[in-house]
């Protein structure tokens, strides 16, 4: 049975009953909705922001929210995803795990001794009053912590509005939903080192280009950063608009088996040298086709010079026929293409090329990714730089602030929203 300590008892993993657990397996909602977030979802902070949902809809409870010991002397707190969670709040105590008892918090106790904390009454815990003043201004009278098996350390922290608001069946629930938080965390930790290898390769593959094309060094980097931002804008999930970045950073990888003298040019094409030219997209698909990308990374480079009225190339594709992510690459390689500076040209101008997007608005471009991309350059969220060599300026904005980052490291999640302003550390 529970050791009582004050106000907060330390649950072994052996006090709470296991029939309640095995009850779990055969398929009860809580069970069923666990299974289906970690089928169904990719980046750690989305699983764990659904799974946390669970949690709270377990017990119908306030709070719940994951909690990673960071890097450093002082080893912070850090809160990584949750729902209906504050993480300005959590940030703002500065939380950290001390090794003096005294000193620890109830979440400190569960990271060091890697029991359960049951905190009966938030306001009856000895000492940290920020602690506690957070606490009570959120509505949270109790809170059970769970460890996590993973590694960093972690926990899981479920808050409730009611004083000893949580009962042996529910703390069962919270036990099998902790563990799985923490298997989905190691699965998808490993996922991320093969995605890390993938991204190290696109960017070997990415400067094997622009060093044998000069004409064009940075527009690829340059078209990623655009097509990453247009993604994330028409609605697509940091993950998938991170996959668009993540091809069109290697759209022209093709034009390595295009003859040099062709490339470097600089009048213009005969009739057979542009159609060695268009046929970069197909070569480009044959070089990445074998690559297991979680996203369709060669589909995206193959098509992205199809155009909805079926005048593109290399296929003559229409509409639907052409995947979501290439229309995105169409038009950021487009708009960057013409406004950019060239050695054989200056820069056309950002208006320049934004009215001919717009021109071709519905006919060869996706409507939608041209209203976005409209709307991100002439409402001032995109700062062109006319240099290739310097990237798209971004003005802090909710609307672009997944430009340029990994879905899989470095964000806070709240799973009812979705796009949190905080980068943490990885985790």
């Amino acid at each position: 049975m529970p050791v009582g300590r004050g106000p907060t008892l330390c649950l072994d993993h052996d006090d709470v009953p296991t029939a309640w657990v095995g009850q779990m397996t055969d398929g009860p909602a809580p069970q069923r909705r666990i299974r289906r977030a970690l089928g169904e979802l990719t980046p750690e902070g989305e699983l764990i922001a659904s799974l946390c949902h669970v949690a709270v809809e377990i017990g119908d409870h306030v709070a719940a929210w994951v909690d990673f010991l960071g890097d450093g002397s002082d080893r912070p707190i850090l809160p990584v995803a949750g729902f209906g969670w504050d993480p300005d709040g959590l940030l703002q105590l500065n939380r950290t795990w001390s090794d003096h008892e005294p000193e620890q918090s109830p979440v400190g106790r569960a990271l060091s001794s890697g029991t359960i904390q049951l905190v009966e009454d938030v306001r009856a815990v000895p000492g940290h009053p920020a602690w506690k003043q957070f606490s009570e201004a959120a509505g949270y009278r109790s809170m059970l912590i769970l460890p996590l098996r993973a590694d960093p350390a972690g926990a899981l922290a479920v808050a409730s509005s009611r004083h000893a608001g949580f009962d042996e069946h529910q703390i069962a629930h919270l036990r099998t939903l902790a563990d799985a938080i923490a298997f989905g965390a190691r699965s998808l930790q490993r996922t991320r080192r093969v995605t890390q290898s993938l991204e190290d390769t696109i960017d070997v593959l990415s400067t094997a280009v622009e060093k044998r094309d000069p004409y064009t060094a940075g527009h690829q980097r340059r078209v990623a950063e655009l097509a990453q931002v247009i993604g994330s804008q028409i609605g697509m999930s940091p993950f998938d608009a991170y996959g668009v970045g993540m091809a069109a950073r290697v759209h022209d990888i093709g034009k390595l088996v295009v003859p040099l003298e062709i490339l470097t040019k600089p009048s213009r094409l005969s009739t057979n040298e542009f159609a060695l030219i268009k046929d970069h997209a197909r070569a480009g698909y044959e070089i990445l086709e074998g690559v297991a990308f979680p996203w369709p990374v060669a589909r995206m480079v193959l098509q992205h010079h199809e155009r909805l009225d079926g005048s593109g190339y290399p296929s003559g594709l229409q509409g639907d026929e052409i995947d979501p992510g290439a229309r995105i690459v169409a038009v950021a390689d487009v708009v960057e293409a013409m406004a950019a500076h060239r050695p054989y040209r200056p820069s056309l101008g950002i208006d320049v090329a934004l009215a001919e997007i717009e021109r071709g608005r519905g006919t060869l471009f996706d409507p939608e990714v041209v209203e976005a991309c409209l709307y991100l350059c002439r409402s001032d969220l995109l700062r062109f730089e006319p240099d290739a060599a310097k990237p798209f300026g971004l003005a802090p904005s909710p609307d672009t602030r997944w430009m340029g980052a990994d879905p899989l490291r470095d964000i806070a999640y709240d799973s009812r929203r979705p796009h949190s302003d905080h980068a943490l550390p990885a985790w």
